[in-house]
């Protein structure tokens, strides 16, 4: 069993900004929380440039550099080893088409030697000077998710399907993920647009859940673990929709997952 918040924001940097005059105890309770079991993730949009926090300037990036990290390497040194994962990436794609097309008799196959990511690619990075999360899962998205409908096969949602079962293997329990896949809200995004978005990632999460906790749960061949994964999944919406979006989409929530009702019990006097 889950527990699913809807909510909006103005960006997913908002989510995790600290908090401006933060008290002693706040900061040491995130210090203790990284070291435990029930960690907090966020899904970050990002471009295919794996060093654009840095080359940018992102929000992000000023976020991070508001306080001193002293857990992690910052911001900056994390994203140069992501680079370095990202060209032995590249390398191995590389020779898994060769592979393919030497079998296949095609020779015309070209080496790519930029360090780009691919759309649906996910690099992770942790943080112990954020609010209330401690890793930030960068998922690579392009353009065309502003507008262009898509499926469940779609490398973006693929992504999303990596970093839930990340999530096990991390130990978060509570991860933040953008509903409609974008940033924030544009014009010729129309409450048909955003109800079909909502529906597709809505039953692919729902579709992971149950793949991640029949694993964990030993139904995999060979069996697994032993305890059912308890996840806290917080879907953002960005601000700005049009009206009727939001109720909408809430409405639509009961009809894909399953409700367990509430429970009153009335206290009966002696």
């Amino acid at each position: 069993m889950h527990n699913v918040r809807l909510l909006t924001a103005k960006s997913m940097v908002e989510l995790c900004a600290p908090v401006k005059n933060v008290d002693v105890s706040s900061l040491l309770q995130m210090s203790i929380s990284l070291y435990g079991k029930q960690l907090s993730g966020l899904v970050m949009l990002v471009p295919r440039d794996p060093m654009w926090h840095s080359n940018s300037g992102s929000e992000f990036a000023r976020v991070c550099e508001q306080s001193t990290e002293l857990h992690f390497e910052p911001l900056g040194k994390q994203l140069k080893g992501i680079v370095e994962s990202a060209v032995h990436a590249k390398w191995w794609r590389e020779e898994s088409e060769r592979r393919k097309s030497a079998a296949s008799g095609d020779s015309s196959t070209k080496a790519a030697h930029d360090t780009a990511l691919e759309v649906g690619d996910v690099y992770c990075t942790r943080h112990s000077n954020l609010r209330d999360v401690q890793l930030v899962f960068h998922l690579v998205v392009d353009d065309a998710l502003q507008s262009s409908d898509i499926s469940s096969r779609h490398p973006c949602l693929n992504g999303i399907r990596n970093i839930i079962r990340l999530t096990v293997r991390l130990g978060i329990t509570t991860i933040h993920i953008p509903l409609l896949l974008v940033e924030q809200a544009s014009e010729n995004m129309t409450i048909a647009w955003c109800v079909r978005r909502a529906e597709m990632v809505y039953k692919c999460v729902k579709g992971y859940l149950m793949e991640v906790c029949g694993v964990c749960g030993g139904s995999a061949v060979g069996g697994g673990v032993t305890s059912v994964p308890h996840f806290n999944i917080h879907l953002v919406l960005p601000s700005g929709l049009v009206d009727g979006v939001y109720q909408q989409i809430s409405a639509m929530f009961p009809t894909i997952f399953h409700l367990v009702p509430s429970v009153s019990m009335a206290l009966q006097e002696p």
